[in-house]
């Protein structure tokens, strides 16, 4: 797990890394998917990788999410751990698909 708290710099050395030694890339971000740091991550994983697989987690640009308590809603959009892990299960499984896409 890494946390990247801002998307600029980009640690391209540890995506490259991470990329090098992981089959399936995990990205969870707690915004918009759109512009967000998932594609850049992409970007840097493909050039190092290009046969790894990615889960891409975040909100659709037109998704309006209601006030709540924050673990309520991460569950109810699909944040939550075990919606996760059964996501990389399902990747595993999968030969087809590189790019799976959780937009909520």
């Amino acid at each position: 797990m890494i946390n990247m708290a801002s998307i600029k710099p980009i640690d391209k050395e540890t995506i490259s890394s991470i990329s090098a030694t992981h089959k399936i890339i995990v990205v969870l971000e707690d915004g918009v998917l759109e512009g967000g740091i998932g594609k850049e991550i992409v970007y840097i994983s493909d050039s190092i990788s290009p046969h790894n697989k990615f889960i891409l987690k975040g909100y659709d640009v037109n998704t309006i999410i209601p006030q709540g308590r924050v673990d309520e809603l991460m569950k109810e959009y699909g944040f939550s751990v075990d919606r996760i892990v059964e996501e990389i299960i399902d990747a595993e499984k999968t030969k087809e698909d590189r790019y799976i896409i959780g937009r909520t």
